[in-house]
């Protein structure tokens, strides 16, 4: 997933504290919801993201697109 840092109407969002969520589920299978705290405030960081039987791997980051 991409993020452009706009909300529903097309406006950039002011930068600060954000809760970002991940939820995954699959028919007959398991189900998960990880949520981090991210401060988008300009510096580029990566957080791994704890996985489990549901999820093999993600992160997130958070950078300037060139």
């Amino acid at each position: 997933m991409k993020w452009n840092g706009k909300d529903d109407a097309g406006n950039f969002v002011k930068a600060g504290k954000y809760t970002v969520i991940i939820e995954a589920s699959r028919e007959h299978g398991g189900y998960m919801v990880f949520r981090q705290d991210m401060d988008f405030a300009g510096v580029s960081k990566t957080i791994p993201v704890k996985i489990n039987n549901e999820v093999a791997s993600a992160f997130f980051d958070y950078r300037k697109i060139k």
